[in-house]
């Protein structure tokens, strides 16, 4: 019978005994030969000889051994993918039958899982883009790392290699009356959740579950997933969680996210603090550096665009493959209208991260501004190439379109604004709050587009009053679509109760809008008022009465006539 076949480490430290040996030969005869050659006075001749033959088969065996090194910690990392593993739970009959059987499950809770992962390491800008000319790109992304290797986690790795099973995640759901309960263990630690059995319960738990494993195996991505999601609290929870394990050498990343998070809440002097913090640990933390600039150069209270810029500056001085100070430092320069040096800093930043959405953009923003609108528009089609949810691109195309005025590829805008409508109803607004982008929604094709999206906006009333009643564009969003689809009554009671909060956001859309159901509800007198003050704000705004039949009769108004002269 023949033997069993050798494992791979057993065969490696048979060898790794062999060359120790050889290693321990070598250097005894050099020992000896150096005593005997000593005693001949032909020392300095003849131990050369033997330096140069031992030096390099001691070299040949370190070389060995670095290689044998680096074959364990290619092992480490290569197991460490594979070192949690979710089993398929374990559900109830009726579950099953509504198609969630135990492997669903599982692969639902990697996919939330992934989901997690990509939002906490997106890219974003510091706001939405809801005027193309006030936004704000600067990196306010968090490259996220893991908790790092304490010396336990690495022998639990050495373990695993060594043919010890990987750790697990396992659990099931079962119903409990009319509640349905998740149990987890999660690398030796329980887990339960109990909600009741509703149509949202299974997608409530998956998330749950999704959230408690990053929690126990990545809790600083999980904080910055956090930060994404506006849920600072959170958080600084799991930060400060962080702060009492180990290691102690990721604390680093505990304090810089909890800086973050202040920063965001509008707590400026302690998200410096929590910053300077995160230096006292790693003096040449790139990460802090670049936080610390970005505090600078949008604090409210003591903005100092030149201090920002000596952090980012800094930041590249210990990280010179770090693109996002350059993208920032790239924005000072560009709000500076000092165009080609802006272009010259994101292009670096590009040439060092091929696949960030902001940067294609903030290339694209840069041509934009030096009136290169093809170029421009070449970029934001890249951008949202990496991201097909990316509404700023879409608005950044839409942007150039309108500010060519001239040789306008019609057919483009309105694949763009077809786009950016499915991925946001809300960006509706930009067509009635621009003069120009106003015109083409007035066409037979733009109409019949918009129509849909009214009606969406129109049925989600509800919701968008109980749970979005803070957000100014989907009130505004909201206003728009009863207006347009001639609900004009409806319309007039939104506009006077949320009245100070859109006459401040949008002022010219306000009164606009003010002014089309005042006609259409034949308020005559508040309609005259309203005509005089929306004309009064901006002269410009007399393009809306050419375009909009419900106000062509103005033009001939006596009290209006000096405003259409």
């Amino acid at each position: 019978m023949s033997s069993p076949k050798k494992k791979w480490w057993q065969i490696w430290k048979k060898k790794l005994k062999e060359s120790e040996s050889e290693l321990e030969k070598v250097t005894r005869t050099y020992k000896d030969i150096a005593k005997e050659h000593k005693k001949k006075q032909e020392f300095e001749i003849i131990t050369l000889h033997q330096k140069i033959e031992a030096t390099y088969k001691i070299i040949v065996r370190v070389l060995i051994g670095f290689v044998a090194v680096a074959v364990i910690i290619g092992f480490i990392k290569e197991y460490q993918k594979d070192d949690l593993i979710i089993e398929p739970l374990l559900v109830y009959e009726d579950l099953k039958k509504e198609g969630y059987d135990g492997t669903v499950v599982c692969n639902s809770i990697v996919q939330k899982m992934n989901e997690i992962k990509e939002l906490a390491n997106t890219a974003r800008e510091t706001q939405a883009f809801t005027k193309q000319n006030a936004v704000k790109p600067i990196q306010m992304r968090l490259p996220v790392v893991g908790s790092g290797f304490s010396i336990n986690s690495v022998y639990e790795q050495v373990k695993t290699i060594l043919g010890k099973p990987p750790k697990t995640v396992s659990g099931s759901i079962i119903q409990q009356g009319k509640k349905i309960s998740m149990t987890l263990q999660i690398l030796g630690k329980n887990f339960k959740e109990t909600l009741p059995n509703d149509s949202a319960a299974i997608e409530k738990l998956i998330e749950y579950a999704a959230i408690s494993i990053i929690k126990q195996t990545e809790p600083y991505l999980l904080a910055a997933y956090y930060i994404q999601n506006k849920e600072f609290d959170k958080a600084i929870e799991i930060s400060r969680y962080c702060l009492s394990h180990e290691p102690k050498s990721d604390d680093k990343w505990a304090y810089l996210i909890i800086g973050r998070a202040e920063f965001m809440r509008g707590n400026e002097s302690s998200a410096i603090e929590f910053t300077k913090k995160s230096l006292q640990i790693d003096p040449k933390f790139s990460n802090a550096y670049l936080n610390w600039g970005v505090i600078l150069q949008l604090s409210k209270k003591n903005n100092n665009t030149e201090e920002a810029l000596k952090k980012y500056k800094t930041a590249i001085k210990f990280n010179s493959k770090y693109a996002l100070p350059y993208v920032n430092w790239g924005y000072v320069l560009l709000t500076q209208q000092k165009y080609a040096e802006a272009l010259e800093k994101y292009k670096t930043a590009y040439s060092l991260d091929k696949n960030d959405k902001v940067i294609l953009h903030g290339i694209g923003l840069v041509y934009q501004k030096m009136k290169k609108y093809d170029e421009a528009i070449e970029w934001y089609i890249k951008s949202k190439t990496i991201d097909t949810k990316y509404i700023n691109a879409y608005w950044g195309i839409i942007e150039c379109c309108k500010e060519k005025k001239y040789g306008i590829d019609e057919q483009l805008l309105y694949g763009t604004t077809e786009d950016g409508l499915n991925i946001d109803k809300k960006s509706t607004i930009l067509y009635f709050e621009d003069k120009i982008l106003y015109k083409y929604i007035q066409k037979d094709n733009f109409k019949e587009l918009f129509k849909d999206y009214y009606g969406i906006t129109v049925k989600d009333k509800d919701f968008i009053l109980e749970n979005e009643k803070e957000d100014v564009d989907a009130i505004m969003s909201l206003v728009i679509s009863f207006r347009e689809t001639k609900n004009y009554k409806e319309a007039l009671s939104i506009y006077q109760n949320y009245k100070n909060m859109l006459e401040e956001a949008y002022p010219s859309e306000f009164l606009y809008g003010l002014l089309v159901c005042y006609t259409a509800l034949n308020k005559r007198d508040m309609a005259l008022q309203t005509a005089i003050k929306f004309l009064e704000t901006d002269k410009e705004n007399k393009e809306y009465f050419y375009y909009n039949p419900i106000l062509i009769p103005y033009l001939a108004h006596p009290k209006l006539k000096t405003y259409f002269n």
